[in-house]
């Protein structure tokens, strides 16, 4: 099993600024690298690139989350489908810039398999933190990445893996040695989805995907146990959660809060929605895709992402799940009270309300789509990239962290003069779906 270098583990592991004690994350999602080799897929794979380092010249991350679906798989070829990879991150090479990834439903197709992605990944050991997941979980991209405190804080003695594997393992080094205390975590699932790794001859159709589309119980289980585990040797720490298919918790929100809340072709909210202006942003996949919607030829909504929805619960001090997949959306949301099992089904699924220590007023997580990076993949907005700056408070090391713990967030647009360059700038707070903001979205492309 690769592990990233242990020797000096603190300066490689992400960390606030010595300046201000901030963490910016810049989270691109659904790149969709490698469309049509022939005919318009090279030159979006150009403004891709071009946005990507458009977005680290004027916010300079600390750190970068690909969010899935970096690769639309059914457009490639097995012999160079996973070398889109090298393209993706070149900019962040260039830059000395660290990343993380999950993968979505297009990264696993005929031509293209997650374990190939991941292979190329790992040949950038020094700035990706991408790691497989342990035995017992499904899918790939199933780990966590800590993030420490300033470097002119306590010198660290020890470091957690950031393949986050057996629980056994991290007994032993807490146990062992005097481990110190991250100030943040953050979790990477994957929710699966796409095709069997299986290159066809030429004359072989492009299956139907046929991998389930959900964070599996199992995943779910690990996570729980991780999280129970980090509480045990941590106390509370602020925690982030990134996968590429919403939970179904979105679409709840969707449909109990942002009803009919569209956008014009000037990136204006639909003035009869509403609550536009307490949950800005683009909402024009109406109603989203949640996780188990399409997998393996079905496209219903049976409850399959419960497990996982009661394990994100679980972690107390989760702040945010943070998703692409539905290019259409871009706005943040609250997780609501009552989660349905299904669309026509109105009794309560098991998520509890009070599970997780949460930061939005009902004790919930926040609920936060991306915004559409990649020039590849359907529809016609103005491309962007959402932008999280994590406030840590001075005395971070005290047990509950999440005390004095913040969070703005605001999208960084694409290049051009027909739109603002930063749109929907919130607060992510106690307050947040009490304040209002501007309705501006970043609009449409001509």
């Amino acid at each position: 099993m690769t592990r990233l270098p242990r020797a000096n583990p603190r300066e490689h592991s992400p960390h606030a600024s010595d300046m201000d004690g901030t963490l910016k994350l810049s989270l691109f999602t659904d790149l969709h690298f490698g469309e049509d080799p022939f005919s318009f897929g090279p030159q979006q794979d150009i403004n891709s690139l071009r946005l990507i380092r458009h977005v680290l010249s004027t916010e300079s991350p600390d750190f970068v989350i690909l969010n899935g679906d970096l690769i639309t798989g059914e457009n490639t070829y097995a012999a160079n489908s996973s070398k889109y990879v090298d393209r993706i991150v070149a900019p962040l090479v260039e830059g000395g810039v660290k990343w993380g990834s999950t993968y979505g439903n297009h990264d696993s197709k005929v031509n293209l398999s997650r374990e190939g992605m991941l292979g190329r990944e790992m040949e950038y050991g020094g700035l990706s933190f991408t790691r497989r997941g342990p035995e017992g979980t499904d899918g790939v991209t199933n780990y966590m990445v800590p993030v420490y405190g300033p470097s002119s804080s306590s010198s660290s003695s020890s470091f957690v893996d950031t393949t986050a594997t057996h629980l056994e393992e991290e007994k032993e080094e807490a146990e062992g040695e005097d481990e110190e205390k991250p100030i943040a975590l953050l979790y990477f699932l994957d929710s699966r989805g796409g095709a069997a790794y299986n290159p066809p001859t030429p004359s072989t159709p492009d299956p139907e995907d046929n991998i389930p589309n959900w964070v599996s119980p199992r995943t779910a289980s690990w996570l729980s146990s991780l999280a129970a585990t980090n509480k045990r040797k941590w106390g509370i720490v602020p925690s982030l959660a990134f996968v590429h298919i919403p939970v179904y918790a979105f679409s709840e929100f969707q449909r109990q809060t942002l009803p009919l809340v569209r956008s014009d072709a000037k990136g204006n909210g639909n003035l009869k929605g509403k609550d536009t202006t307490k949950f800005p942003g683009l909402n024009d996949d109406i109603p989203l895709s949640p996780q188990g919607i399409g997998a393996v030829g079905d496209n219903t909504y049976a409850g399959q992402d419960i497990p996982f929805m009661n394990a994100l619960l679980s972690i107390e001090g989760l702040h945010s799940v943070h998703s692409g997949h539905d290019h259409g959306d871009s706005w943040c949301g609250i997780w609501p009270d009552s989660v349905p099992q299904s669309p026509n089904n109105d009794a309560a699924a098991t998520p509890k309300k009070g599970l997780g220590e949460g930061f939005a007023g009902n004790g919930r997580p926040f609920l936060c789509f991306g915004k559409h990076s990649g020039f590849g993949g359907y529809g016609n907005w103005n491309r962007g990239v959402r932008q999280l700056l994590l406030k840590f408070p001075l005395d971070f090391d005290k047990t509950n962290a999440t005390t004095g713990f913040e969070v703005e967030s605001w999208v960084r647009m694409q290049w051009g003069d027909d739109h603002p360059q930063i749109v929907t700038r919130v607060g992510l707070n106690a307050t947040y779906g009490i304040d209002e903001y501007p309705r501006e979205d970043g609009g449409y492309r001509p």
